[in-house]
């Protein structure tokens, strides 16, 4: 297990290419520019970066953690890209620097920082004019979440300091944060054990298919945001 010291979470040292990393790639290489310049927030184990170095290999990856242990990993993963270690503070982003990236990605990152609006208002602080912030949460509404809460009592994520059901997160960025959001996506309906579908390509495809017919039952929302040139920093605008 590799511990993330900011976020007080812990990550399968052997935890496999999702559902939700493979979207959030392709959403990556989407709206970047073939030889843009890539930072992950969180990067962890590397699965994203790995994933848009296969399909845009003149792209400039960077990764940033505020786990050792993940940046050793990522050392191994991606040993093509520039590391950045963090803090546990918003600020730690920002100070990567003014208008340097084309994108930015924090997946699976947002529900366990205690300051949303200023880790996003870091995050656009980084990126060029236009420039895209990719974002992806879980969902605590899937069946599968449901069915497994039903089963044992008092079950959290106990890195979990916020959650989103899909309206909420549709909510929270467009309302709250004032963001301009140019795509609202999903992952995969979990129906069968991730063991089993991650092996038999019709499961997975179905998964896929009843993602788009019921979105608020998928596993993550994913959302893509283009940086606004008005320069009112998002958690002034939500207060």
């Amino acid at each position: 297990m590799t511990t993330n010291e900011w976020t007080n979470i812990h990550i399968p040292s052997r935890k496999v290419l999702t559902g939700y990393h493979r979207e959030v790639a392709r959403l990556v290489v989407e709206h970047t520019p073939p030889a843009g310049v890539l930072l992950d927030v969180g990067a962890g184990l590397g699965h994203v970066l790995q994933l848009v170095r296969e399909a845009a290999p003149e792209m400039e990856l960077h990764a940033a953690d505020s786990s050792d242990e993940c940046l050793d990993v990522l050392r191994q993963t991606v040993p093509e890209s520039e590391l950045h270690p963090l803090t546990d503070e918003p600020g730690s982003i920002a100070a990567l620097g003014e208008a340097r990236f084309d994108t930015c990605v924090m997946s699976h990152l947002l529900e366990h920082t205690r300051q949303p609006l200023e880790t996003i208002d870091a995050a656009l602080h980084v990126l060029k004019p236009h420039g895209r912030l990719v974002l992806a949460v879980p969902n605590p509404s899937t069946p599968h979440v449901l069915t497994y809460n039903a089963a044992r009592l008092n079950y959290v994520n106990r890195g979990h300091v916020c959650c989103w059901d899909r309206s909420h997160w549709m909510n929270f960025l467009e309302n709250i944060a004032r963001l301009n959001v140019i795509h609202h996506g999903q992952d995969e309906v979990r129906v069968f054990p991730q063991r089993i579908s991650s092996r038999i390509g019709p499961l997975k495809r179905f998964e896929h298919l009843l993602s788009r017919v019921v979105p608020r039952w998928a596993h993550s929302h994913i959302s893509v945001v283009e940086k606004s040139n008005t320069g009112h920093p998002v958690a002034e605008k939500a207060a």
